[in-house]
């Protein structure tokens, strides 16, 4: 059985009054199977941000 995402947010900032939403992060995971390279992939996309 394979467990994928269906509906993801990925926040950045988690403690800050307002935090950033990863938008493009949340879209790279969206309808994968939860694993390393998919997260992984999903943190490259914002790492511009860091």
């Amino acid at each position: 059985m394979v467990i994928s995402v269906k509906n993801a947010k990925v926040c950045q900032n988690a403690v800050h009054p307002n935090p950033y939403r990863a938008y493009k992060a949340e879209e790279v995971i969206k309808w994968k199977p939860i694993n390393e390279g998919n997260a992984e992939a999903a943190g490259d996309t914002n790492k511009e941000f860091i």
